[in-house]
């Protein structure tokens, strides 16, 4: 922690966990919903936080997924499969995306970070699918060379 919590401007990033004091678990305890539970629905033009169920103009009914683990403050459910672009990574790496407590979902960051033993073959992919070396380090881009870059999912 470098003192960023106290010093930044608000940027829109809500952390969300189980812990009694965060959002949800308030309004559920004055029944201000009808059950705990919160979604967040992004694409890339919008968003929507739905608290207790679903948004009324949403065209399908919450889903939910069980918990990988439970009595922990964090979120953390276990990961299938991942994507990059339409290319499936190896599912014998999915075990190193689960270990000891799952997968941890962190509405409070902007940054996805991947288990160092899944790298190789996402970065085998990435660089595949992007044509450009993989690197976290700055990178630039035009318009039209990032709107080709691939999807995670």
């Amino acid at each position: 922690e470098e003192g960023l919590f106290k010093e930044q401007y608000a940027d829109g990033i809500m952390g969300l966990s189980m812990y009694t004091q965060t959002l949800a678990g308030t309004f559920s305890q004055f029944n201000s919903i009808p059950h705990e539970s919160f979604s967040l629905c992004f694409n890339k033009v919008s968003g929507q936080l739905a608290l207790g169920g679903t948004v009324q103009n949403h065209s399908s009914q919450m889903q939910f997924t069980p918990f990988a683990k439970k009595n922990t403050w964090y979120y953390s459910v276990t990961v299938k499969s991942v994507y990059v672009g339409t290319h499936k990574l190896p599912g014998a790496f999915m075990q190193y995306m689960n270990d000891f407590k799952g997968t941890i979902v962190d509405s409070g960051t902007t940054d996805t970070f991947l288990p160092q033993k899944i790298a190789k073959p996402f970065i085998k992919a990435w660089e595949g699918i992007s044509g450009r070396r993989y690197t976290n380090n700055l990178q630039l881009y035009t318009y039209e060379e990032f709107g080709k870059l691939p999807t995670i999912t």
